[in-house]
């Protein structure tokens, strides 16, 4: 019984050991048995989007987003109050708000204070608004308040740094009627994303005079219609309406509409290639000797297997006994690539261009050739690396 235990217990031991030896070697990587890393780096990812935004506050860059394209809407001016006491009057309508269209450069993951103008009340200028990119700030304006009878001038779009895409004004509000019972004039209509804002129509004077219609017809905010005589003005509707003017008798014009910003990004292309053909095989090359893969019948193909056009670079390497040299000589050799129809060109250890621009799902063929030293010193078998990058055309 007691030699069964001891046997039992070598053999324990010997497993344990054995186990541990296993264990070490592999994670010791001593010899490798895989290549580090030994997990995937991490893919980073951006997906599309877009945010809208209808008061100021603080916007947070998505994580590796770097251009965003920004629509701003100025806000809508407010209207003008009508005059009871001697001259009668009426208000002039608001301006409605400018658009502006940017392209804005951004840092990932930045905190960006968003301005968007505010609804403005009667007799008010409207509010701008804003977004401040990192090399340039997208600006569109209010419009201006209708002074008097006279109606505002409609927001204008501006942008520092040159980044304006698109820019149109807001329409201008109508003039007031300065007789008595007269009926204020039409807000501006916002400027919309393909046309500038309309103007609104004058008010009709008095006795009984109505109010100008605001503008309309495009898709900006429409302007409030001007009140009639003794009413005051209609507000003006989002995005960036202006206020209609008051009719007189004391009444108090309509509200300007508040801007709007929204921020749009594109998803970031990925830039991916793929050898679909096999490792090529020159076998036996005698010393001074070339060989190639026209004669071997492996013409390599890369595959753009990213997101977007892309240009493929390549590069050759050092091997573990062999240095890459345009004139080989010793333990050297030299390698070679060419597209089709075109004349072999070295390789060096930095990347070259392979072809200028691939279409997405696009291929492209390539041959290699080597050229061996004649020194003797050469005559060992060799593994050489090529590599064959996709990036940005």
């Amino acid at each position: 019984m007691a030699k069964i235990i001891k046997n039992n217990l070598g053999n324990f031991l010997i497993i344990c050991f054995i186990f541990l030896t296993v264990m070490v070697w592999i994670f010791a990587g001593w010899p490798q048995i895989w290549k580090k890393p030994a997990f995937p780096p991490e893919i980073q990812e951006v997906r599309a989007g877009d945010q809208t935004i209808t008061e100021t506050g603080v916007w947070n860059v998505p994580e590796n987003v770097t251009l965003v394209t920004v629509k701003v809407w100025g806000g809508g001016a407010g209207g003008g109050g009508g005059k009871g006491s001697k001259p009668l009057e009426s208000g002039g309508g608001g301006g409605g708000g400018a658009y502006t269209e940017c392209m804005c450069v951004v840092t990932p993951l930045d905190a960006i204070t968003v301005t968007v103008g505010a609804t403005a009340g009667s007799n008010t200028n409207g509010n701008e608004s804003n977004f401040p990119g990192d090399v340039a700030t997208c600006t569109a304006n209010g419009g201006s308040t209708g002074a008097n009878d006279v109606g505002g001038a409609g927001g204008t779009a501006q942008a520092e740094g040159g980044i304006v895409t698109l820019a149109y004004a807001g329409g201008a509000g109508g003039d007031g009627s300065k007789t008595d019972d007269s009926g204020g004039g039409g807000g501006g209509e916002g400027a919309s994303t393909s046309a500038p804002g309309n103007a609104g129509d004058p008010g009709v004077a008095g006795p009984g005079g109505t109010g100008g219609a605001g503008g309309t017809g495009g898709d900006g905010g429409d302007g409030g219609a001007g009140g009639d005589g003794g009413a005051g003005g209609a507000a003006g509707a989002i995005t960036g309406g202006g206020g209609g003017g008051a009719g007189s008798q004391n009444n108090i014009g309509g509200g300007g509409a508040r801007g709007e910003v929204i921020i749009e990004w594109e998803a970031a292309a990925e830039y991916s290639v793929t050898i679909t053909t096999g490792p090529v095989a020159y076998g036996t090359v005698a010393l001074g000797a070339t060989n190639d893969t026209i004669a071997t019948d492996e013409t390599q193909i890369a595959e753009n297997n990213g997101t977007t056009a892309a240009k493929f670079s390549i590069k050759g390497t050092n091997s573990a006994g062999w240095d890459l040299q345009g004139t080989p000589s010793g333990d050297q050799y030299r390698h070679r690539f060419a597209t089709p129809n075109n004349t072999w060109t070295t390789l060096t250890i930095n990347y070259e261009t392979l072809v200028a621009s691939i279409a997405q799902n696009g291929t492209q063929g390539f041959d290699l050739e080597i050229l061996i030293s004649s020194d003797t010193a050469i005559q060992a078998q060799q593994n050489v690396d090529v590599y064959v990058q996709a990036v940005t055309p």
